[in-house]
């Protein structure tokens, strides 16, 4: 079941239309600044970069994995499947 309390009416709003993981990689790579870490090394949570509207590849995986568990989808980072002997 996705966890779909905590997150503010925006942040919603944006996660609702985030509804694939093609949408997904199209917001991080149109929508979110890559995130260059100006002050130091940075591990933003995915709402974090969320609002900051920025992410390098592993707070964006972060934010990706949030947005498929907002639509119920498991929040996979790595997926090693099954491999049959």
């Amino acid at each position: 079941m996705a966890i779909v309390t905590g997150w503010s009416n925006v942040e919603r709003c944006i996660l609702a239309r985030l509804n694939t993981p093609a949408k997904v990689q199209r917001f991080l790579d149109d929508e979110i600044a890559y995130n260059l870490e100006p002050g130091g090394a940075t591990c933003l949570s995915a709402r974090s970069a969320l609002n900051q509207r920025r992410a390098h590849c592993m707070e964006g995986a972060l934010l990706a994995a949030a947005a498929l568990d907002f639509h119920g989808d498991p929040p996979l980072l790595v997926d090693h499947g099954v491999r049959s002997r």
